[in-house]
């Protein structure tokens, strides 16, 4: 998952511009701080890649504060895993799942080989792992 950040101040203009930023939406430091947020935006209101087309990612907006007054805005930009991969949410959310999982979970084949393991499995080492290519 892509994460990208960039700084905006009271206006909605970009000042700081992330390598992260760079590498989700194409836009180099110089060609995007100066400009109005909204430039990144299509007509329907999400994020806009260089390239023209749309990027689906989480925005959040969290205002910076002086002392006594905000004076602009984080910009923290997270990229939705199913725009960059194809996979459908159902498989993401499965995924996440089988991941944060805090016990040994596996998937093994018939001759108990291990097809896949969160992370806790892995350490336990007790399953031969199935060779990607190999026969069952």
């Amino acid at each position: 998952m892509s994460a990208a950040a960039g700084v905006l101040d009271r206006d909605g203009c970009v000042t700081h511009w992330s390598s992260g930023a760079q590498e989700l939406l194409g836009y180099a430091p110089v060609e995007i701080i100066g400009r109005p947020v909204d430039d990144l935006l299509t007509a329907e209101g999400t994020l806009r890649h260089r390239d023209g087309l749309a990027l689906h990612a989480q925005v959040h907006l969290c205002p910076l504060q002086d002392i006594d007054r905000d004076c602009g805005f984080l910009l923290l930009l997270t990229a939705v895993p199913e725009a960059a991969t194809g996979t459908p949410r159902h498989a993401l959310l499965a995924q996440w799942i089988f991941e944060q999982q805090p016990l040994a979970v596996a998937i093994c084949d018939l001759d108990a080989r291990l097809l896949r393991g969160n992370q806790p499995m892995l350490g336990v080492g007790a399953f031969p792992r199935r060779r990607p290519g190999a026969g069952a």
